[in-house]
């Protein structure tokens, strides 16, 4: 299946197909952005998906972006940075604005654009823009009941018994996507995309207005 939205392109940005940008960690946080924008009736060339592979990477990649033809010519009116809170949303928040800072652009508040310069620019922490967690937290209450989760969870206490790893939430939904029927993939993007788990509703309302926003 093509993607709509995606780019999967040199890490440093030189020309977008659209005046609106949405910048995530990796190709499968993208994957999942392909499924929300499809689910709001996003039509191709209203925006587009950058992936800088890797958290990383986002400091290098807005430097290179600031001096990018589609930001000197004034081509990009809005983007947005979207990333995983991981242990500290506060820390997160403050690393990406600093970023922004250091770069040139403005540097917004979480979930909200700051319009002070062009491109506005916006900001957006999953798993919901105030608590620590990745964008798989989105999907773990949703499914919650689902046998496959409970397994998950029994497998994972088991060898972590007093929740010392990292990242829980996506070793959590790899196990789960390891237990489902469909074709064996990496990620929650993946696995939205072949159709082992749906897209939560409830859980990205906020998300969702966040989007228009950088739509509208």
């Amino acid at each position: 299946m093509p993607f709509k939205f995606f780019t999967q392109g040199p890490s440093a940005p030189h020309t977008f197909a659209s005046d609106r940008l949405i910048l995530v960690e990796g190709i499968d946080d993208a994957i999942f952005f392909e499924a929300i924008l499809g689910q709001l009736g996003v039509t191709v060339g209203q925006v587009e998906i950058r992936s800088v592979e890797g958290y990383s990477n986002f400091q290098s990649y807005l430097k290179a972006l600031a001096k990018a033809p589609a930001v000197t010519s004034g081509q990009l009116i809005k983007f947005c940075l979207i990333a995983d809170a991981d242990d500290s949303f506060d820390d997160r928040v403050k690393e990406l604005r600093s970023y922004l800072e250091t770069a040139g652009f403005g540097a917004p508040a979480a979930g909200t654009f700051d319009n002070s310069k062009t491109p506005e620019v916006g900001i957006y922490v999953l798993p919901d823009n105030k608590a620590a967690g990745e964008l798989e937290d989105l999907f773990i209450e949703s499914l919650d009941g689902d046998p496959r989760l409970n397994e998950a969870s029994s497998a994972l206490n088991k060898f972590d018994p007093e929740n010392n790893w990292t990242k829980r939430s996506k070793r959590l939904i790899q196990i789960l996507l390891a237990l489902s029927e469909q074709r064996l993939c990496a990620g929650i993007g993946r696995g939205l995309r072949n159709g082992a788990v749906e897209l939560p509703k409830i859980e990205i309302e906020k998300l969702e207005n966040f989007l228009n926003e950088l739509l509208s």
